[in-house]
């Protein structure tokens, strides 16, 4: 089987053929159902994180400290703009580093595209196995998470606040590779994977 011996293909195999397809594109549904998802992970995620900095970092918990980044903001349109910021500074770090694992699995640039509501990375012409692109999908959620986490809990409090919105707006974001990898790994481990940014299809042999 060529599967064990190599992470992507830039061909198909003869052997393989198309079994499942998910197409975000095109499925209104989905996107309600994800966006909504993505809500309700953002304020779970939210929670966890707080937990989990009361535990390591019990003194840092003081929130007041925390709108520091704020200090001299007035208005709430600047509060807004701010949340903006984050948030589309997320989305480039969160694409880039899906770009990123595309590559070292490709070593071929990925392709990045921006829509109204969302933006993706893929790589298109490329079919890549199980395992690898498990690492694609959930590396943004697990990298950024990480080194947030880190980061918070060194820098001086007056981070914590901005920094914790960073990689919970991440981990809410993340709805879509979540629900990807689950429904991935029940699987069988020699599928092949299609990543053209929007469509997800799945070979088998």
């Amino acid at each position: 089987m060529p599967i064990k011996n190599k992470l992507a293909f830039s061909q198909l195999p003869e052997e393989y053929k198309l079994k499942k397809e998910f197409d975000l594109s095109e499925n209104l549904t989905a996107k309600i159902l994800l966006s909504l998802i993505s809500l309700i992970l953002f304020f779970l995620f939210l929670l966890f994180f707080i937990w989990l900095l009361q535990l390591l970092r019990p003194a840092s918990v003081n929130f007041a400290a925390g709108f520091s980044l704020f200090r001299g903001v007035n208005f709430f349109p600047d509060q807004i703009l701010i949340l903006l910021l984050i948030t589309f500074v997320m989305v480039f770090l969160h694409e880039g580093i899906h770009g990123l694992f595309f590559w070292l699995f490709t070593k071929q640039k990925p392709k990045f595209g921006f829509k109204l509501v969302y933006a993706y990375a893929g790589a298109p012409g490329w079919y890549i196995a199980k395992w690898p692109y498990l690492v694609i999908g959930i590396a943004p959620l697990i990298v950024i998470t990480i080194i947030g986490f880190g980061v918070m809990l060194v820098l001086p409090e007056g981070w914590i606040l901005p920094i914790l919105l960073f990689i919970t707006i991440n981990a809410g974001g993340a709805a879509g590779d979540i629900y990807t990898v689950f429904w991935l790994l029940p699987k069988p481990k020699d599928i092949l994977v299609h990543d053209s940014g929007e469509r997800v299809k799945i070979f088998e042999d």
